[in-house]
């Protein structure tokens, strides 16, 4: 059945990256790049000024994604590391939770300094927040006792920094019940 002149016709529009989804888009973008040329013709309109480039578009993506692959790779310090050496939990402190809350306040200042606030901010990044912060306790009974209690104990621990916070704090006054 012919198509009536006055339907639209709409170019399609790309939804996703993914292999399925550009292979489909390619298809109607072939019947869109097909159609056009009769629907000027008939119409008597310039077939150009009618279709919308994409070249444009497929060149900004390309631009895309290498700034996202090079933010990923170039950008990023050596996180273990840079914790290793700059996250310090203040042993000199005689309250636990004063010396626990600091350790994770200093936590968020490195994070801040260095500016990792998309890797460690975001809903995905409070489990790499609560792997970083037992990765860097001390002393290293504690540090123990805590990855204990992640792996074993209670695995929602390791994806929320205030249960870590309440667990690390119980694990502390086991440790030094003199401190509290």
């Amino acid at each position: 059945m012919p198509e009536l002149i006055f339907t639209p016709i709409i170019p399609p529009n790309l939804r996703s990256i993914l292999d399925e989804e550009l292979v489909k888009w390619n298809k109607r973008r072939r019947e869109y790049d097909a159609k056009m040329p009769a629907r000027c013709r008939i119409a008597g309109e310039d077939n150009n000024s009618v279709t919308q480039n994409i070249k444009e578009l497929f060149e900004v993506i390309v631009e895309i994604k290498a700034l996202l692959g090079k933010v990923k790779t170039d950008d990023l310090p050596d996180i273990k590391s840079l914790f290793e050496k700059e996250l310090v939990m203040g042993l000199t402190e005689t309250g636990v939770d004063f010396r626990i809350l600091a350790y994770v306040l200093w936590f968020k200042e490195v994070v801040l300094n260095h500016v990792l606030e998309d890797v460690f901010f975001k809903a995905a990044g409070e489990k790499d927040q609560c792997k970083r912060l037992v990765s860097c306790l001390t002393p290293p009974v504690l540090k123990v006792d805590a990855k204990t209690a992640v792996r074993w104990t209670d695995k929602a621990v390791a994806k929320s920094v205030q249960k870590l916070y309440t667990t690390v704090c119980d694990r502390s006054w086991q440790i030094q019940p003199t401190a509290r």
